[in-house]
């Protein structure tokens, strides 16, 4: 029991051995005194520390990596909005550029008063993601690949009657899961982290037109501010 005790009070508690830099806190006046008077690390007020990491940093000084991480995350958080900004604008340039066929188009377009604007939440509008690489088809499983475990098989269930089975060349009865098409799991997952990025219309359009699979539900997980 003596010794049970002694080993628990020998841990630490939880927290108690944190380092926690909080950049937000970081002002000017602070770098400064880290380059400059070289206080302890733990006496800055964007330093969240435990008691014991306390003790063992003791008066060690902040080095030039912790002042460069804090001067770089600054000036990222700086340029958050404006980036944010232009790139918006650029997004939509982009699509009102391909919505309307170039700029041929838009001049045609506008003769014809047939101009599209590009709406954000429409089943055309793509991201720059999409602008980069449009394709959205599912390219089919190759036939050395028939059996894999790794495959996507889309069936139909005949419900009456036989139907030609076109891979077999022969018949299929009632109630028999016919293959209509395969394709390899990497495929349907490399496509499905692409088209992520697109509004609910333009997952919807994709997943029901273009794949011809059964679309469940769009789930926002965006962690905007």
């Amino acid at each position: 029991m003596a010794a049970a005790g002694s080993a628990a009070a020998g841990r630490h508690k939880l927290g108690e051995e944190k380092l926690i830099i909080r950049p937000e806190k970081v002002r000017f006046i602070d770098i400064l005194s880290l380059l400059i008077l070289r206080r302890p690390i733990t006496s800055y007020a964007f330093i969240d520390a435990g008691d014991q990491t306390t003790h063992d940093v003791g008066v060690t000084p902040g080095d030039i990596f912790v002042v460069l991480t804090q001067i770089i995350q600054k000036a990222l958080a700086a340029a958050y909005y404006p980036a944010k900004i232009i790139g918006a604008i650029v997004e939509l340039l982009l699509n009102f550029f391909a919505l309307n066929g170039g700029l041929l188009g838009i001049v045609w377009n506008i003769i014809r008063f047939k101009l599209v604007i590009p709406r954000r939440e429409a089943a055309n509008y793509r991201t720059m993601i999409g602008m980069i690489d449009g394709r959205t088809e599912l390219k089919p499983a190759p036939a050395a690949s028939v059996g894999d475990m790794r495959q996507l098989q889309v069936l139909d269930v005949v419900v009456s009657g036989e139907v030609a089975d076109l891979e077999s060349g022969g018949y299929v009865t009632a109630g028999t899961p016919l293959v209509l098409r395969q394709y390899l799991i990497l495929e349907i997952t490399v496509m499905a982290a692409k088209i992520a990025y697109e509004n609910a219309a333009f997952v919807k359009n994709v997943v029901n037109n273009v794949w011809k699979f059964n679309f469940v539900g769009f789930y926002n997980g965006w962690n905007s501010k």
